[in-house]
């Protein structure tokens, strides 16, 4: 809308667009590499995140690229639907609507995701849906808790969490939820016969044994802590 307000050209303004949040993306993917070391208990330091640029611009690039044609096409096909008043009309509204909460829901996991992987684009993209489909209830959790974390970061003026905090936020989800991941793999012959004892097929995940080494490292912290991390 800024660049629209300056720009009257509008195929101008479009292709602006595409370009300034292609470019946006690769700081943003390179802030989440270094929130992928702190997840990794993981020293840092401040040429991580330029090292990191040079890395990470082939896949920003067309994410950001996709993300703006996302945009663009919300800009156009919702109040274009929301105007035809006929049946057919106000069905695609509605289905549109859905693709784009599922789309809003899967891409959350995108940049986590390569960081995590390192896989390509496309490999990323897929991997993206099906991380959402098999986490569904998770999914719209943290993406409620993002939403907290936005608000909150607004309120503090981007002080605490900040676009860092939430990045490593979803670094964090995604690094626990990939221990699931790893336990289904290794364990596949006792899940097998679980499945066979339990009416549902449900295997349950041991956590708790899960992330007892990460507990360990963290160590105890309390709400103190984090407003004094000196003490």
């Amino acid at each position: 809308f800024a660049i629209a307000s300056v720009i009257s050209n509008v195929n101008l303004a479009v292709a602006l667009f595409f370009v300034i949040t292609a470019v946006i993306f690769i700081p943003l993917f390179s802030v989440a590499e270094v929130c992928q070391q702190i997840a990794c208990f993981k020293s840092i330091e401040i040429k991580d995140f330029f090292a990191n640029i040079s890395k990470v611009w082939k896949v920003a690039v067309p994410f950001g690229l996709f993300f703006a044609f996302l945009v663009i096409l919300a800009l156009v096909a919702f109040p274009f639907y929301a105007q035809n008043e006929s049946i057919f009309g106000f069905a695609l509204l509605i289905l549109l609507f859905w693709i784009y909460v599922f789309l809003v829901l899967s891409l959350q996991w995108f940049v986590p995701l390569y960081v995590n992987m390192h896989g390509g684009f496309f490999k990323t993209l897929k991997k993206s849906f099906i991380f959402f489909f098999d986490n569904a209830g998770f999914s719209i959790f943290f993406f409620l808790y993002t939403i907290f974390l936005s608000v909150v970061s607004f309120i503090i003026v981007f002080l605490v969490p900040g676009f860092s905090g939430v990045i490593l936020a979803q670094c964090n989800a995604v690094k626990l939820r990939m221990y699931k991941y790893d336990w289904l793999e290794k364990n596949q012959e006792e899940i097998s016969k679980s499945k066979g004892k339990n009416f549902l097929g449900r295997v349950k995940i041991p956590w708790s044994e899960l992330i007892a080494e990460d507990k360990e490292l963290l160590g105890h912290r309390t709400f103190m802590d984090l407003i004094f991390p000196w003490r």
